[in-house]
């Protein structure tokens, strides 16, 4: 998964991933955009909620992850 963030108020701006289908890849998109890396856990709650593909786990592990750099980068 690759993310573009906004400094200022931490919100995604876009995301890709390497899923094969393009209508997966805009449901994924549209799952990120404008969610905020700082609060990884309501964008896991909406992917939870929301995604039920098999690669939900992996999902939530990228955004743990990239939640994580972002605080390090961030500090």
């Amino acid at each position: 998964m690759s993310d573009t963030i906004q400094p200022d108020t931490h919100r995604i701006l876009d995301v890709d991933c390497t899923a094969t289908l393009a209508l997966t890849r805009n449901f994924i998109r549209s799952l990120f955009v404008d969610a905020d890396i700082t609060d990884p856990g309501r964008l896991i709650e909406r992917i939870q909620r929301r995604y039920h593909g098999s690669s939900q786990k992996a999902l939530i592990t990228a955004v743990n992850n990239a939640a994580k750099k972002y605080r390090e980068v961030a500090a």
